[in-house]
């Protein structure tokens, strides 16, 4: 099990989203807290750190990067 952090920035990204866009967000969130491997859901940033992946939510991405030793994972940018 993951623990999520999320980054300033990127709360700042959800509080400008539609109510409705943020919760399916947040529930997503907690979809991946709960999963005993997180990438198998997202895709690599290959061009950026390897640990840096991207989710989708509908039209909605999410940047995190992915700590696997402290079992965490931190959302730093959410875009839609």
């Amino acid at each position: 099990m993951y623990q999520v952090k999320i980054e300033p920035a990127a709360i700042k990204d959800l509080k400008k989203m539609d109510r409705f866009e943020a919760r399916k967000v947040t529930v997503y969130l907690q979809k991946l807290k709960h999963m005993d491997n997180p990438r198998s859901l997202g895709k690599p940033l290959i061009k950026m750190d390897p640990q840096n992946w991207r989710y989708k939510v509908g039209k909605i991405r999410i940047l995190c990067e992915i700590d696997d030793p402290g079992k965490t994972i931190y959302v730093l940018a959410v875009t839609g």
